[in-house]
C-alpha cells in the first residue's frame, strides 16, 4: 500500500485477545503506528473522509459562509418570507470541539450551519466512548427532532471546526406559527424532506453493509 500512497487503517484492534496478540506479536501494530489504530471503523472512516477532504482542497471550501437564503429549509421560501425568518435568527459560533447541543438536554433550537462541519454522536452504554452517528455541512440543519417530537435530545452535537449557525428557537418557531402559518407550513415541509432523505440514505447503507 505504501508505495501505491496507501494507509492501512485498523478498527477495533482490542477488542479481541486474541486477534490483538497476534497484531502485536507479528509487529503488525507497532509497524502501524498508534495513529492507524481505531476504536471502531467509523472513526477510521471519519479520519479518511478528513484526509481525502483535505488532498482534493475541500477544506477551504469549507470555511466559506453560505448565505441564509441558501440554506437547506429556507430555499423555497420567497424573498420577503425569507426576511421575515431572517429576523427570528440568532447568529452563533462555536470553535472546533465545543459542545452545540448536549445529549439529555431539554433545549429546542433549531440548527442552520452557515459556515464549518458538526458531527452527532451518541455515548455507548457501558464503554466509556461514543459513536458518530452523522455529520453536517454548511448549508444543511439540525436539532429538528427534539422541535418536533419535544423530547430531550438523543444526541451530542460537537463543532469540527469553527462553525457558525443561524438559530431559530422553539419560542421564535411557535411565534412564526402564529403569526405566519404559510411561512411556518413551508419550513415542517421542508423538514419533514430532509428526515426522508436522511432516513432513505440510512437504508441504503444498511442495505449495502448487510449485502
Amino acid at each position: 500500500l505504501r508505495p501505491q500512497g496507501g494507509r492501512l487503517l485498523l478498527s477495533h484492534p482490542h477488542d479481541n485477545y486474541l486477534v490483538a496478540s497476534v497484531l502485536r506479536d507479528l509487529g503488525v501494530a507497532s509497524a502501524l503506528g498508534d495513529e492507524a489504530l481505531f476504536p471502531d471503523t467509523d472513526s477510521a472512516l471519519e479520519w479518511a473522509e478528513d484526509r481525502l477532504l483535505l488532498a482534493q482542497g475541500a477544506g477551504d471550501a469549507l470555511t466559506g459562509e453560505v448565505a441564509v437564503e441558501r440554506l437547506s429549509i429556507l430555499e423555497n421560501l420567497s424573498q420577503a418570507e425569507c426576511a421575515i425568518v431572517r429576523a427570528l435568527l440568532v447568529r452563533r459560533s462555536y470553535a472546533g470541539g465545543e459542545i452545540v447541543i448536549k445529549e439529555g438536554s431539554t433545549d429546542r433550537d433549531l440548527f442552520l450551519i452557515s459556515r464549518g462541519t458538526a458531527s452527532v454522536r451518541v455515548d455507548l452504554p457501558g464503554q466509556g466512548r461514543q459513536r458518530r452517528v452523522a455529520s453536517f455541512s454548511a448549508g444543511t440543519v439540525f436539532g429538528e427532532l427534539a422541535l418536533l417530537d419535544q423530547q430531550p435530545r438523543s444526541a451530542t452535537v460537537t463543532a469540527d471546526e469553527g462553525v457558525v449557525c443561524y438559530v431559530l428557537s422553539e419560542d421564535a418557531f411557535h411565534a412564526l406559527g402564529k403569526d405566519q402559518p404559510a411561512i411556518a407550513i413551508k419550513i415542517l415541509t421542508a423538514l419533514g424532506r430532509e428526515l426522508s432523505h436522511r432516513i432513505r440514505r440510512a437504508n441504503a447503507m444498511i442495505t449495502q453493509l448487510e449485502g
